[in-house]
């Protein structure tokens, strides 16, 4: 096993030569598949190197954790989205095969042989039965489904009216606010994605379902913000290019639930900032979500930014976000104290980490 001070070394000189590598991949993708990639002109040639130059990150951030698997899934979640579209498995075996081999021409014979591995396991992946895709919504027999799918339903159909007011009427009767939050919410969110991934429904679509929640929430905030708060805080933030924001503002909004006071610093979010934050807060515990794998290096570095400036040296950090909650132990490589998979469980967990300090 290397270590990770050369796997970092290996992601860094990968990043260095991306755009060289990306053209370099294309070129040998048009004289191996002539007939599969010249019918797109010059700008299905374009696109084909913006999409290499999107997949190396993703090798570089599984490279530098040491998790080959964090490619595995990537390459899995392209192939559902690739399939959607229309695009046969052959085409990303033949991109990831010229990876493979441009690697191992590109970096020296080390590190090439280390990057191709990782490789390797993307191509693995295109060889196993594909990954299922389930619905988020299925019927299991919990109380909460049905609003669910109304909820979905009604704003698949463009009616962010009726979708609010289930909600908000659930509300009124006195549903409680974290099973809304996250059997209802969440759940629908997590769907959504899915149904983008499989291409049943636009990006416009996905990003009108996204406004109708951040609206519910908004509606929602004089409920959570006349709870009593019992002198607990916290940071939440998005690292560092991580632009998925909605999910971290429930968690924020769940730990007012529960009578603390977060301190919510929304998406992309400098490690400066989150600092500057702990410095001027002194919160007990911050919380940092990613959910894009090439993230990971910005948790960290958000981690490490918190820890030296919190004075009282007791503060707890906790992770959250897609791919931990597909890496259960990528935690451990962050330098978080704990991950949690959904707000109910975040503030759970940092009650304990406090509780314990």
């Amino acid at each position: 096993m290397r270590e990770v001070s050369d796997l970092a070394r290996i992601a860094a000189e990968i990043s260095r030569q991306v755009p060289l590598i990306a053209e370099i991949v294309v070129a040998r993708q048009y004289d191996l598949q002539p007939g599969l990639w010249e019918k797109y002109g010059p700008r299905g040639r374009s696109l084909s190197v913006r999409d290499v130059t999107y997949h190396l990150p993703f090798l570089t951030s599984a490279i530098e954790a040491g998790e080959a698997e964090l490619f595995a899934q990537y390459v899995g979640w392209l192939r559902t989205l690739f399939t959607s579209l229309g695009l046969d498995d052959a085409s990303t075996v033949v991109t990831l095969t010229c990876i493979r081999d441009v690697l191992l021409e590109s970096l020296a014979p080390e590190m090439g042989a280390t990057a191709a591995a990782y490789v390797e396991a993307g191509l693995a992946e295109m060889r196993a039965a594909p990954r299922p895709v389930a619905s988020f919504l299925a019927e299991d027999g919990r109380a909460w489904r049905p609003l669910a799918r109304m909820y979905l339903e009604a704003m698949l159909r463009g009616d962010r009216h009726v979708a609010s007011r289930l909600v908000l009427d659930s509300v009124e009767r006195g549903a409680d606010l974290h099973d809304v939050y996250i059997c209802v919410l969440q759940d629908v969110q997590h769907e959504v994605g899915r149904l983008w991934l499989t291409n049943q429904i636009s990006v416009a679509k996905e990003h009108f379902c996204t406004a109708v929640t951040q609206n519910v929430i908004a509606r929602l905030y004089p409920r959570i913000m006349a709870v009593p708060k019992s002198g607990k805080r916290i940071v939440v933030a998005c690292a560092g290019g991580e632009r998925h924001e909605i999910g971290s503002r429930m968690v924020a909004d769940l730990f007012e639930l529960d009578g603390w006071d977060a301190i919510y610093l929304g998406g992309d979010t400098p490690a400066t900032a989150v600092a500057d934050a702990i410095r001027e807060y002194a919160p007990d515990a911050v919380g940092i979500s990613a959910n894009m794998a090439f993230n990971l290096a910005s948790v960290r570095d958000v981690i490490t930014a918190a820890r030296a400036a919190d004075k009282s040296g007791r503060l707890k950090a906790l992770v959250g976000g897609y791919q931990f909650n597909v890496n259960p132990e990528l935690w451990r490589k962050t330098g978080a104290d704990a991950w949690a998979p959904d707000g109910r469980e975040a503030v759970r967990v940092a009650l304990s980490l406090i509780a314990g300090a």
